[in-house]
């Protein structure tokens, strides 16, 4: 189970409010959720910190963070269970950045091919057997439809 309780700070007295500088972005909160994992007997609080230029209003800011997370989660479980990225060992440079941009790619051709239906995963199998599917899909989003 978790529970998510959010916090707006007013300021840190640690930090300089970055409303007092000479800032090109308006902040209006700096925002603490806190998040209470409980599991049988294991619990744990997990603490995000986030800088908002939305107005203070902590329901709001609270369904915006999960939103964003929510797509967050989605594309990387679909760039680690499709293409496998966790497990690729391609680290330095500028390697993995263009891969994870080939693969986002990749994904969205997939997607754009609807004459089958079958998910992403299969596509991307028929597409890698079949010369001729692979062209489609790419007939597919190139001509736009």
């Amino acid at each position: 189970m978790i529970t998510e309780k959010i916090g707006l700070v007013e300021h840190f007295e640690d930090l300089e409010d970055p409303r007092s500088r000479d800032c090109p972005h308006d902040f209006f909160e700096i925002l603490i959720i806190l998040r209470e994992h409980k599991a049988k007997k294991k619990e744990s609080i997990e603490r995000a910190y986030y800088i908002s230029s939305l107005e203070p209003d902590a329901q709001k800011l609270l369904e915006c963070t999960k939103a964003h997370w929510e797509v967050e989660n989605k594309l990387h479980w679909m760039l680690d269970v499709i293409f496998g990225e966790d497990a690729s060992r391609i680290r330095t440079g500028d390697a993995p950045h263009n891969l994870s941009a080939i693969r986002k790619l990749a994904h969205y051709h997939l997607k754009q091919e609807t004459s089958q239906k079958i998910g992403v995963k299969m596509k991307q199998k028929k597409a890698a057997l079949s010369t001729e599917y692979l062209e489609k899909v790419l007939a597919t989003t190139l001509s736009g439809n």
